[in-house]
């Protein structure tokens, strides 16, 4: 699949203007320091074409993404709601992804972690696309892999 980091932005950007107000703008890659607990979401892609697509960002951005989706102040939110958004963010950018790949895939339910400077891998994959977002004062990192075996 050829998806360039342009591509992977702007499908981030019409996911986020769905949602919310406020700018979301390309930043650079040494601009995804993440202060405090960091909430990862992937979707997988299967069929003809194999990958991950996956967000990283902070926990205070998850709650502003929630916040959006939810219309809640960040105090009322659950951490279920808090996954469940940031989930849907994963899910939306991959649909959007997935609808840019050859042939038929499908796509799967969200898998959402969080914690303090963890490491969010799929193994057998290589990352293909990397894009960071500022969201606010935020950043937003948007990940595109394609399973070893799948990337010829």
């Amino acid at each position: 699949m050829l998806l360039s980091d342009e591509d992977l932005f702007t499908i981030g950007e019409g996911v986020w203007t769905s949602i919310a107000d406020g700018f979301f703008e390309q930043a650079a890659p040494e601009d995804t320091k993440f202060e405090g607990k960091v909430v990862s979401a992937f979707v997988q892609i299967t069929g003809d074409w194999e990958g991950v697509v996956s967000i990283r960002c902070s926990r205070a951005l998850s709650e502003t993404i929630a916040s959006s989706m939810f219309a809640l102040e960040p105090a009322e939110l659950t951490d279920e709601e808090i996954y469940d958004a940031v989930g849907e963010i994963a899910n939306m950018i991959g649909g959007g992804v997935k609808g840019i790949a050859e042939g038929e895939n499908t796509l799967t339910i969200p898998v959402v972690a969080e914690g303090d400077e963890h490491v969010a891998t799929v193994p057998g994959t290589t990352t293909e696309n990397s894009v960071v977002a500022k969201v606010g004062n935020e950043p937003m990192l948007l990940q595109v892999s394609t399973r070893s075996s799948a990337a010829s």
